[in-house]
């Protein structure tokens, strides 16, 4: 992996001034005097993209090899390994990615410059913009720089608490605190690890697994610890995806009986999927699911007369949770103006949506608008027509769920549901979209492939759907669309985009390259 991501750098991005990955060292004597080795750290230089085929073909060639080796272990691993060595193999392949000394994504830059907004400067950064600290170091390799923060107050407490220990700890640097976000989300993947294993031992006991469970659940649950592309994302870019994975986790988690005809705790599973919107507000979409769950659950009469004390004390508890971490931040109302300059609002960006507006534009002989300005008239139409279309949907999901009770009344159907639930979001309800949005899918996959019952069910309506071979796809796909900078020329008509920003480690008086074509 770090070969991949190395590579990359040096294909299509510049380098930073600053050494400290010490695999780097070696990887510069392996690829001495080639295009690798002008991605290390130390060699101050731009560089282009590729314009060979044989720097082509090498990219390929060691991209392709990542994931044979990856489906490789995920296929005959399991029958072999304990999950202690999951957990032990996971942590050291996610220390090796915390010291790649690139980034895919310019958000890690943008969490640290919200989180500076707050402890050093002491502004609130869902309502101020980023200009506002233009004399900081960070300044220059952020890009969106006329919008407040996109991310949640949840993730605004977590980074900037961790801007303050490293403030506290003597760490002034900006590379410390992107180690720390590293560190965290290496962390937080760690334990959606543990996670899983956990609520699919449950379920594999409660809903009666096969005698082959065990190994199908450590086949799983190493797939999804082992995922080139879940460890880039939280040990390199340090997405908030990762942290809104563990909540949603940590929610189904604590839905799981304790003992012996306990009942289910309510209020925590409503508080975490609050932390979970309160890090990125699309995730209230999964609420529904938890109300629908607690209203039609079935196990014992005691939930039945309970129901709707519950269903009331969960919605409270939600709401609750969100108006306390958004009250400090609200600002008499400023908080809002982020729908009206958020790029996320007015563009298309690797949807069908965008596909769409950028052929209808070249056929009009328009000039494609980029993401940094305003959009296009048919791109403010294609957002309309999204929300409609996922209302539409969404609204059917909901409806059918309450009329058929068997499709959420359940914790593996709640899982289902809410897996389904996200995946029409992802493709249907956001013209927006980035490959980390799918890391929250990906964990709920993962619960649905290690049970056997789950497996059964699914099958019987999609004809043998294979989630687990699914889930793999998934991620090859999302990996690359992170990685490769690709255009779509269709007879020169039409002409479409991938933003892909691949940065070098944050130096002071260093800007982030990115390249769009």
């Amino acid at each position: 992996m770090e070969s991949v991501v190395l590579l990359a750098g040096a294909l299509f991005s510049s380098s930073s001034g600053i050494s400290w990955l010490p695999g780097t060292l070696l990887a510069h004597l392996l690829f001495a005097r080639s295009f690798a080795a002008q991605a290390l750290p130390g060699m101050p230089m731009s560089l282009i993209p590729i314009t060979s085929a044989a720097d082509a073909l090498i990219f390929i060639v060691i991209f392709a090899a990542l994931f044979v080796l990856y489906l490789l272990a995920v296929r005959y691993l399991p029958r072999h390994i304990s999950h202690r060595f999951v957990v032990l193999s996971t942590l050291l392949l996610g220390s090796t990615y915390l010291f790649i000394p690139i980034v895919t994504s310019q958000d890690i830059f943008s969490y640290i410059a919200y989180a500076r907004m707050g402890v050093v400067y002491h502004l609130n950064p869902l309502t101020t913009l980023p200009t506002s600290i233009s004399s900081d170091p960070i300044y220059p390799l952020l890009y969106w720089v006329r919008q407040p923060s996109a991310y949640g107050p949840a993730w605004t407490i977590i980074t900037s608490t961790l801007q303050w220990v490293a403030l506290l700890l003597g760490f002034r640097d900006l590379l410390s605190i992107e180690l720390l976000l590293r560190v965290l989300g290496l962390s937080l993947h760690l334990g959606s690890t543990q996670l899983i294993w956990s609520i699919s031992g449950h379920l594999q006991g409660e809903y009666g697994g096969t005698l082959n469970g065990q190994r199908r659940r450590r086949r799983a649950v190493l797939a999804f610890a082992w995922n080139p592309f879940l460890l880039l994302e939280a040990c390199v870019n340090a997405h908030s995806d990762t942290a809104i994975l563990f909540f949603v986790l940590l929610a189904l988690w604590m839905l799981l009986p304790r003992a012996e005809g306990t009942r289910r705790d309510i209020m925590l599973p409503a508080v975490m999927l609050a932390l979970a919107a309160c890090v990125k507000i699309t995730l209230v979409l999964l609420l529904p699911g938890l109300l629908l769950f607690l209203w039609k659950r079935q196990f014992s009469s005691a939930y039945g007369r309970n129901r709707f004390r519950d269903v009331v004390t969960a919605t409270c508890q939600y709401i609750g949770v969100i108006v306390l971490f958004y009250a400090p931040f609200w600002q008499h109302g400023d908080i809002l103006q982020l729908l009206r300059v958020s790029p996320a609002t007015i563009h298309d960006v690797n949807s069908p949506y965008q596909f769409v507006a950028c052929l209808i534009d070249s056929l009009k002989g328009i000039t494609i608008p980029t993401l940094s300005g305003p959009g296009s008239s048919i791109e403010a139409i294609s957002h309309l027509v999204s929300m409609l279309l996922f209302a539409i949907v969404y609204g059917a999901l909901c409806t059918w769920s309450l009329v058929r009770p068997r499709y959420v009344n359940t914790l593996p159907a709640l899982i289902r549901w809410m897996a389904l639930a996200w995946l029409l979001y992802c493709v249907i309800g956001s013209p927006w979209f980035w490959p980390w949005y799918t890391i929250t899918l990906l964990g709920l996959l993962t619960l649905i492939e290690v049970d056997g019952r789950m497996n059964t069910r699914i099958q019987s309506i999609f004809r043998s759907f294979p989630v687990g071979g699914f889930a793999r796809m998934l991620t090859i796909s999302m990996f690359s669309l992170g990685i490769f900078c690709r255009a779509v020329d269709l007879g020169g008509a039409i002409s479409s985009y991938r933003r892909v920003v691949i940065a070098g480690a944050p130096a002071p008086t260093r800007p982030a390259w990115f390249l769009t074509t």
